[in-house]
C-alpha cells in the first residue's frame, strides 16, 4: 500500500509505520509538480501534513500578510493541486493541522490570520513546545464514531485557525473557545474518507484514539480504496 504525503517528516513517517508497518510512503514535495501529480493520483491515500501558513490571498485576506508565517508558495500551488485531486479522484484524505486549513480554503473557506491577534481565548493552541487542551466532538459525526467518545485531550501546535467554514465541510470537533478542531466531508459527497484535524496525531500516543483510532481508519479507507499498488 502506497500513501502519499504532501510534505514528509520523520514524525509521520514513524507514526504511519506503526499504524501500517508495510506501508510506502512518497514524499510528494520533493518531486516536479507532474510527477507528484502521478504519484498521488496512483496512490492509495493522501495525507496533507503540517507545516508553514497558506498564503491569505488564497482565501481573499491578502493584508493579513503581516500576520503570517513562512508562506511557501510551491507548497500551496503542490497542495491546492493535490487537494482537487483528492476530490476529482475521490482519494481517501487525511488532512493535518495545515492540511485541514487548506482543504477549508480550496472549498471556499476562509482562515484566522492569528488566533493571537484576531481573537480573545483562554485556551492555549500555540506555544515553544506543543500545547495541550480539550477538545469536544459532535455527536453522530463520523470522527466520535471512530473515536467512540465525544471528548478527548490534543496537542496543539496552531497560530491560524478556521475562520469560516467551507460549504464542502462539516465541523466535528470544537475547541472550549469555539474554534473548529476537526472537519469532515458532507455525506452526499459519497467521499470514502475526508477527513482533517487541527492537531498533529502523529506526535501524540497512538494509545490516544484522536492519534490512533484516527490513523487507523485513514489506513483502512486507504485498504479498501482500490488503488492497491
Amino acid at each position: 500500500m502506497v500513501i502519499a504525503v504532501s510534505k514528509l517528516a520523520p514524525n509521520y513517517t514513524s507514526w504511519l509505520k506503526v499504524l501500517c508497518p508495510g506501508v510506502t510512503l512518497i514524499d510528494l514535495y520533493l518531486l516536479p509538480l507532474d510527477e507528484a501529480m502521478k504519484q498521488a493520483s496512483g496512490a492509495s491515500g493522501i495525507l496533507l501534513s503540517g507545516g508553514s501558513d497558506i498564503h491569505p490571498a488564497l482565501y481573499g485576506r491578502p493584508d493579513d500578510f503581516h500576520l503570517c508565517r513562512d508562506i511557501d508558495d510551491k507548497r500551496d500551488a503542490l497542495e491546492i493541486e493535490l487537494i482537487q485531486t483528492v476530490f476529482r479522484l475521490k482519494l481517501p484524505v487525511l488532512g493535518i493541522c495545515r492540511g485541514l486549513q487548506l482543504m477549508n480554503v480550496v472549498g471556499n473557506g476562509s482562515l484566522h490570520a492569528d488566533i493571537p491577534s484576531m481573537l480573545t481565548s483562554e485556551v492555549a493552541h500555540s506555544g515553544t513546545e506543543d500545547q495541550w487542551h480539550e477538545v469536544s466532538l459532535i455527536a453522530g459525526s463520523t470522527l466520535s464514531s471512530i473515536a467512540g467518545n465525544i471528548q478527548g485531550k490534543v496537542n496543539s501546535a496552531h497560530h491560524q485557525a478556521i475562520d469560516s467554514l467551507s460549504p464542502m465541510f462539516e465541523a466535528s470537533a470544537f475547541s472550549s473557545d469555539g474554534l473548529i478542531e476537526a472537519i469532515e466531508i458532507h455525506h452526499e459527497h459519497h467521499h470514502p474518507f475526508c477527513m482533517a484535524v487541527q492537531w498533529h496525531p502523529e506526535r501524540m500516543d497512538p494509545v490516544n484514539p484522536l492519534s490512533g483510532l484516527v490513523g487507523k481508519a485513514f489506513v483502512y479507507a486507504c485498504r479498501s480504496a482500490g488503488n492497491t499498488r
